[in-house]
C-alpha cells in the first residue's frame, strides 16, 4: 500500500490540501508558479494531484537531463502524447510539424501515436515557442508544467532558451505555467537573479515536509489495512531516518511492509532490519559514488555523516576530516553539490539520499 519513486494520487495520495487548493486556483486563474521542494519531497505528485478532477488539460513536461534545445523539444513531444487522448490530437502534431522530420511510434500500452525528433536535427531555441504556441492553441485552457526546470541551465545555449522561454510565455496570459525545481541555488538562479528572463515571473510556492499528524494518521491507517500495528515512536523513528522526506519515507514503509505479516507489531527491530535491506538495494550506486572520490572527498563525506552539517569549517569538523584549513572543506562542498551527493539547505548542508548518509555511518 505504500507507494514511492512514481506519481502518485488519490487515495495514495496524503495531506497538502492547501497547496492543492493553490494550485487550483493558478490554474483558473492562469497564474505562474514557482515550485521548489527537495527530492523525493512529493512535488510532481503534488502537481498530478492538483489536476485529478480538474477540466483544466496539463501538459506535464520532465527536463530531467535536458542537455540541448533538441532534447527540451523531444520532452515537450513526449508530454503531448501523453496529455492527448485520441490519436487525433497527435495526427495534428505531425502535420503543424511536418516540417521538423518527427519520427512517429506506436505506444505499446495505449496504442497510441508516439512523436519524437530526428537526432540528426539540432534545433534550436525558436522552436520551443512554437511548440509552445501550438499547445496552447490546441488546448485553449491548460496547464504546462516544466519539471527539473533548473536542468535548462546545464543546456548548450541554456541564456537563449531562457530567453525565448521567457519571451513566448508572457504572451499566454490565460494559461499558467509551473516551474518545479528540486535545486535551490539554480532556481534563484533563474527567478531571483535581476539579469535572468525568468526574474520573478512567477509566484514562489515551496513544498516542504507533510504535515506531522497527516502523515502519522496516513501511516497507521496504511497498516492498519493489513492488520498491522505501529506505533507513534516508530514513525518517528522512520521521520528521523528519512529527514522527513515523504518519498523516503514511503520506502521504508514499504520494506516494512514487506518484511512483516497480518497481525504484526511494527516494532524498532522490524525497522531496522528494512533500513539494512533499503540500503542493500542502494549499495552499487552508493559504490558507484564512493569509487569516483578522492579521499579527501570521502573524508568530508564520512565527517559530514558523522557530525552534521551545520558547522562544516568547525575545528571539530576540520579535525574529523583530516584537514587544517577551509580550502579542502569549500572544494569538497562544491564538488559534491555539483555531483548532487549533497546539497544547501539553508546554512546547513545535507545528503540528498539520507539512506546513503547511514550508509557511511554504519559500513
Amino acid at each position: 500500500p505504500f507507494k514511492y519513486a512514481q506519481v502518485i494520487t488519490g487515495e495514495n495520495f496524503c495531506g497538502r490540501k492547501n497547496l492543492i487548493n493553490s494550485l487550483k486556483k493558478s490554474a483558473k486563474s492562469g497564474e505562474n508558479l514557482l515550485i521548489i521542494g527537495e527530492r523525493r519531497i512529493g512535488k510532481s505528485s503534488l502537481i498530478h494531484e492538483s489536476y485529478v478532477e480538474s477540466k483544466i488539460k496539463l501538459i506535464y513536461i520532465d527536463l530531467f537531463g535536458a542537455k540541448t534545445a533538441s532534447d527540451i523539444l523531444e520532452k515537450m513531444l513526449v508530454a503531448v502524447s501523453k496529455a492527448s487522448e485520441s490519436d487525433s490530437v497527435a495526427l495534428k502534431l505531425l502535420k503543424s510539424f511536418s516540417h521538423l522530420r518527427l519520427n512517429v511510434g506506436v505506444d505499446p500500452l495505449t496504442y497510441l501515436p508516439t512523436v519524437g525528433v530526428d537526432a540528426k536535427i539540432k534545433h534550436k531555441a525558436d522552436t520551443l515557442q512554437t511548440m509552445i504556441t501550438w499547445i496552447c492553441n490546441n488546448w485553449k485552457k491548460c496547464t504546462i508544467a516544466f519539471d527539473e526546470f533548473q536542468d535548462v541551465l546545464k543546456t548548450e545555449d541554456s541564456s537563449n532558451i531562457l530567453a525565448a522561454l521567457r519571451s513566448e510565455i508572457q504572451m499566454h496570459g490565460d494559461n499558467a505555467f509551473i516551474f518545479c525545481g528540486s535545486i535551490r541555488s539554480d532556481m534563484d538562479e533563474i527567478f531571483s537573479d535581476s539579469n535572468s528572463p525568468f526574474f520573478k515571473m512567477a509566484k514562489p510556492l515551496d513544498v516542504g515536509p507533510i504535515e506531522e499528524m497527516e502523515m502519522n494518521y496516513f501511516i497507521k491507517r496504511k497498516f492498519k489495512e493489513g492488520k498491522r500495528i505501529i506505533d507513534i515512536d516508530q514513525i518517528g523513528w522512520i521521520y528521523e531516518i528519512c529527514d522527513n522526506i515523504s518519498g523516503d519515507i514511503q520506502q521504508v514503509c514499504s520494506q516494512a511492509w514487506d518484511n512483516t505479516k497480518s497481525g504484526d507489531n511494527i516494532d524498532e527491530e522490524v525497522l531496522r532490519e528494512s533500513l539494512l535491506e533499503v540500503i542493500n538495494h542502494e549499495k552499487a550506486s552508493f559504490e558507484h559514488i564512493i569509487n569516483s572520490l578522492t579521499p579527501s572527498y570521502m573524508g568530508f563525506l564520512k565527517a559530514l555523516a558523522k557530525l552534521g552539517g551545520t558547522s562544516p569549517y568547525s575545528g571539530e569538523f576540520m579535525q574529523e576530516v583530516g584537514v587544517n584549513g577551509p580550502n579542502i572543506i569549500t572544494r569538497s562542498i562544491n564538488k559534491l553539490v555539483k555531483m548532487r551527493v549533497i546539497f544547501r539547505s539553508g546554512t546547513s548542508l545535507r545528503f540528498v539520499n539520507p539512506f546513503f548518509k547511514h550508509y557511511l555511518r554504519h559500513f
